[in-house]
C-alpha cells in the first residue's frame, strides 16, 4: 500500500515537529506524515555505511508489523507528486518522553523498564535494530524515541529513518549497538547519569558506588564504562536496583 498526495495538499497540513532528517506533519485520523529532506550517512564502526531513505525499507516494515506486538512500525511509504518523500506513521497523542519516569517511585519505574527491554527484546527477535534509544527529547523540536502514555503504555519511534535498521538475519554489530544505547537510557533512568565523556576518577567513583549497594564488580564495570553487554546484563542490572535504594551519585 502507498500514499499519494500533492505538495499543494501537504501545504495544508499543520507541522507539528522538525528534525536533522524530516518535517512531521499531522495528517488526520490519528496519522502523521514524516518527509524526509535529504540522504544522508551514519558511522558504523570505523566505517561510513551509506544509507538512503528507500520505499523498499518502509514496504518492509510495514510487512513485519504482523509479527510485532508492542511497537509501532511505519505504515506506508508516503509519495508527494508522484515521487518518493516519506512515510505514514501512527502518531501517539498523549505520550511523553520517557525521562519523564524519573518522578516516579524506584519500584514503578523498573517495572516500566523491563517493559522497555521486552519490546526492544521483540524488535530484535525479527531482526529490527533501534540504534538511537537514548536519544533525548528536545522541547519544541523533537521527541525522545521511547515515549510512555500515562497509562504506561511504552512506543518506540524513528522506526523508518536512521536510528533503525532493517535486516534479514540476526546481526551482531547492530545488536551490540542496540544494547549499548539502551543500557546508556537505562543507566540515565536508573541513576541520573550522563555517561559520555567521563574522568577516570568519575568512573572509579561510580564502580565503588555501585558495588557498595550490590551490584557485582562485573556488573558495575560495565555500567560505568559502558561498555558491550547483553540482554541478560541489562536484566541483572534492574534486578540489583530493585533490590537497593534509588543510588544517588553525587
Amino acid at each position: 500500500m502507498k500514499t499519494y498526495i500533492s505538495s499543494q495538499e501537504l501545504s495544508r497540513l499543520k507541522q507539528i515537529g522538525e528534525g536533522t532528517e524530516a518535517i512531521v506533519y499531522r495528517a488526520g485520523k490519528g496519522m502523521l506524515y514524516k518527509v524526509y529532506k535529504n540522504k544522508y550517512y551514519i558511522a558504523i564502526g570505523s566505517e561510513q555505511v551509506k544509507k538512503c531513505y528507500s520505499p523498499r525499507i518502509i514496504e518492509e516494515a510495514a510487512r513485519r508489523q504482523q509479527f510485532i506486538k508492542h511497537s509501532t512500525l511505519p505504515l506506508n511509504p508516503l509519495y508527494i507528486d508522484g515521487k518518493f518523500k516519506g512515510c505514514v506513521l501512527k502518531e501517539h497523542r498523549g505520550y511523553g518522553d520517557i525521562y519523564n519516569i524519573n518522578i516516579l517511585p524506584q519500584k514503578t519505574k523498573i517495572k516500566l523498564l523491563k517493559q522497555l527491554v521486552l519490546n526492544v527484546k521483540e524488535l530484535i527477535e525479527h531482526n529490527i535494530y533501534h540504534v538511537d534509544l537514548s536519544n533525548k527529547s528536545i522541547p519544541g523540536v523533537h521527541k525522545g524515541n521511547v515515549l510512555i502514555s500515562l497509562t504506561g503504555d511504552l512506543q518506540l519511534i524513528d522506526l523508518d529513518g536512521k536510528s533503525t535498521t532493517y535486516t534479514n538475519g540476526f546481526d551482531a554489530q547492530f545488536y551490540q549497538l542496540t544494547i549499548q544505547t539502551l543500557l546508556a537510557l537505562i543507566t540515565d533512568l536508573l541513576f541520573e547519569l550522563d555517561m559520555d565523556d567521563l574522568y577516570f576518577e568519575e568512573v572509579m567513583y561510580i564502580t565503588e558506588k555501585l558495588k557498595s549497594n550490590g551490584f557485582p564488580m562485573n556488573l558495575a564495570e560495565t555500567i560505568a564504562l559502558q561498555r558491550d553487554s547483553s540482554f541478560e546484563e541489562i536484566d541483572e542490572v534492574l534486578e540489583c536496583a530493585s533490590k537497593c535504594k534509588r543510588i544517588i551519585f553525587n
